[in-house]
């Protein structure tokens, strides 16, 4: 499963976590966690909802990386336990979200050739 997660620092900045979530679900994300809090917070409800949300397989995008921690360290720790999960971090982009879109479009086609060329 894709997860997503978004985050805004002020309540000012709303425009911007509506962006997020909409550049998330166009990347496909099945399930989007948003929290409108200052990166110097260092409770963050709802990135602890979505770390123990992803299970293994599970992909966790984010819109920019600025938005997932405040430090090195703190993204390290994130990718750490993801790793530790079996789970993928990723980060949204165009190219990424149409590339997803022309896989699953010739998926099926994929498929007929790898039968064929598999006798």
């Amino acid at each position: 499963m894709i997860v997503g997660y978004a985050r805004i620092s002020t309540v000012d900045q709303e425009a911007g976590l509506e962006a997020q979530k909409r550049d998330l679900i166009a990347a496909g994300c099945m399930k989007v966690f948003d929290e409108r809090l200052s990166s110097v917070d260092t409770s963050r409800p709802e990135l602890a909802r979505a770390l123990e949300f992803v299970r293994e397989r599970d992909t966790l995008v984010v819109a920019k990386l600025d938005r997932l921690a405040r430090s090195v360290a703190g993204f390290v720790n994130i990718a750490e336990d993801l790793e530790h999960k079996k789970a993928a971090l990723s980060r949204w982009t165009w190219r990424a979200a149409r590339l997803a879109r022309v896989c699953k479009a010739l998926a099926p086609s994929l498929a007929v050739g790898y039968g064929f060329f598999a006798r």
